[in-house]
């Protein structure tokens, strides 16, 4: 075991985002020493039904380049040599797609919004019954899967045969150590795995026409992958020959970062979505679908989701749109919502029905109507609402939602839930901390880390590793937590105003921009 100081093994984490590309150091205590992102966007690429799924691509050396410029910066960022780097490990958000080719060159690549696998999910559809698709992967529907998108793909007569069928935090591991394997995390959101038997279900397999040699072996979480490759060590700053362990999903290492480990435990992970997710010991799969079942980044341990939807990307979009950016934007849209001339217990003159929602995919609609309702009799005041109410009406929303997608969990959980950890970026606000804590009738703790995520993969790395003996000793050194006050004085406010909140919700679903 390592101890505190400047010889302390570090762990680089690579994570692939919706919005751009990081690198993230710890030490073995959980401590962070570099963190550094750069931005990227995704592609526009046609899709056969533009209207309900439109397409997106991206440019895997554009990627690839950003995320070894993360690395080199963040090594020097940390005054760190490159040989001090002795475990790199990876994390990827969920439901990506890279096609290999005959000579393993990429020849499809879709971030987790593209929709061009359409055709094919119908496809699908008509092979085989939504029970048994449901029954196996625990998942519905397939339109954004990898099993859509191959089938999609392969009804081109023009297109190169597919060697390998990877997620994007295997496409990670290939790039660094030229070896491919997959892991169960990633595996379980690709419509090609059975959960249960935690294997590439055949059923799903010959459904999208693939061999069995395309799909990766399934290699533990932590386990090691292989080595940086000398040509990948030059560009990205590394050491040649560094061990490079498998990571996960990015939400299910937040779960693991934020110490969300045991049986019915809930998670909950702020970020450009919000999964709620609940932790099983075994596979329960929902016969309706409503919420998922998932693989966790731990052995013997399942997840149970059901998933707010857009947050942090609609949450910045909203504080761009009133003005507020920089690295303190959450303090200065803070410090509007406090000198708002409206209480906390006040419903307000300001409601939300953004996109933050109750998870329920067979009622998506694309075109629904979205946005803020104002109260007519605050027009009658000079200046008619501030852009605090704003702000706090869609944190308020946020939080209605997280509590009816807590709602629809618990109603599946065999043991209902004795606390909730949150993590991600939007947790930091302590506003929304605060609407969250006035809403939910359950004890919260936050991780101390923002960067759980990462954290989450370099917990992998370090047991892998054999820094730490086990991911419950590695948790207890490396992950702290500290608990978010209640506030049962709002309790009764609250309770009234998510009734409305449930009210309008159900009423805006009916409302649709006509095409």
């Amino acid at each position: 075991m390592s101890t505190p100081g400047s010889n302390s093994p570090r762990v680089a984490v690579l994570d692939f985002g919706t919005g751009g590309g990081k690198c993230v150091i710890f030490d073995l205590q959980g401590k962070r020493l570099a963190s550094v992102r750069h931005p990227w966007r995704f592609q526009s690429a046609p899709s056969s039904h533009e209207d309900l799924t439109p397409g997106f691509a991206f440019d895997p050396e554009a990627m690839w380049a950003t995320l070894a410029r993360c690395t080199r910066e963040a090594i020097e960022s940390a005054a760190l040599k490159p040989e001090e780097i002795v475990a790199l490990t990876t994390t990827s958000l969920r439901l990506g797609t890279v096609l290999l080719g005959s000579r393993k060159q990429e020849v499809y690549c879709a971030p987790n919004l593209d929709g061009r696998g359409f055709a094919g999910a119908l496809e699908l559809l008509e092979s085989l019954t939504r029970e048994r698709i449901v029954g196996t992967t625990g998942h519905w529907p397939p339109f954004l899967s990898s099993a859509a998108r191959l089938i999609a793909y392969q009804q081109d007569p023009k297109a190169e045969k597919v060697s390998h069928v990877l997620s994007l935090n295997d496409w990670l591991g290939y790039r660094l150590t030229g070896e491919i394997y997959s892991e169960r995390s990633n595996a379980g959101e690709s419509f090609l795995f059975d959960i249960t038997r935690e294997q590439w279900s055949p059923t799903l397999r010959e459904a999208a026409a693939i061999p069995a040699s395309a799909m990766p072996e399934i290699l533990p979480n932590g386990d090691r992958l292989g080595t940086v490759q000398e040509a990948v060590a030059r560009e990205a700053g590394l050491a040649p020959g560094t061990p490079v362990f498998m990571g996960g999903a990015d939400t299910q290492c937040a779960l693991l970062g934020s110490g969300t480990t045991a049986a019915s435990e809930i998670g909950i992970v702020l970020g450009t979505t919000t999964p709620v997710m609940g932790i099983l010991e075994n596979p329960q799969i929902d016969p309706e679908g409503k919420v998922w079942t998932g693989c966790h980044v731990l052995e013997n341990r399942w997840t149970l989701e059901s998933n707010v939807g857009e947050t942090g990307s609609s949450w910045e979009w909203l504080l761009s749109l009133l003005g507020i950016s920089g690295t303190d934007r959450f303090t200065v849209a803070g410090d509007l919502m406090a000198a708002s001339s409206r209480t906390p217990d006040d419903s307000g003159s300001v409601v939300s029905f953004a996109h933050p929602q109750v998870f329920d995919l067979d009622q998506y609609n694309p075109h629904r109507m979205i946005g803020f309702g104002f109260r007519q009799s605050a027009f009658r005041e000079q200046l008619g609402p501030d852009r605090g109410e704003v702000l706090r009406a869609f944190l308020r929303n946020l939080a209605f939602a997280i509590r009816g997608n807590l709602e629809q969990l618990q109603k599946r959980l065999p043991t209902p839930p004795k606390f909730c950890n949150l993590s991600g970026g939007m947790s930091g606000s302590l506003a929304l901390q605060a609407e969250i804590a006035r809403t939910l009738n359950i004890p919260l703790r936050l991780s101390v880390e923002p960067e759980a995520t990462a954290l989450g993969a370099a917990i992998l790395a370090s047991v892998g590793g054999g820094w730490h003996s086990n991911p419950t000793t590695a948790v207890q050194e490396m992950v702290r937590l500290k608990e978010i006050p209640g506030a049962p004085e709002f309790r009764d406010d609250y309770d009234r105003h998510y009734a409305d909140w449930q009210e309008i919700f159900a009423t805006s679903k009916q409302v649709s921009f006509q095409s």
